[in-house]
């Protein structure tokens, strides 16, 4: 999830480089209800001892209000064409 959330970032600055108006966070869409609870609830968050680096860059991003995860169905995910059989 990172790599997306670095891909978001470039994006929103090649954007706002081409004066382009763009919203205040970015919505990273996510089919995983662990890791959206994990991620914005702080005490799940402290309870996990094993956490990978990508998942602080995620909590960090999302506490500054830089992103938001909104819950989409796997069933929903167009981009999944692209990368699932």
């Amino acid at each position: 999830m990172t790599d997306t959330s670095i891909e978001l970032k470039w994006l929103r600055n090649l954007l706002r480089g081409m004066s382009v108006l763009i919203p205040l966070h970015i919505h990273l869409y996510c089919d995983n209800k662990s890791v959206i609870s994990i991620t914005t609830n702080l005490v799940l968050y402290e309870r996990n001892n094993h956490i990978e680096v990508d998942c602080h860059v995620i909590r960090l991003k999302y506490t500054a209000k830089k992103i938001v995860l909104p819950y989409i169905p796997s069933k929903e995910q167009a981009i999944d064409i692209f990368t699932k059989v």
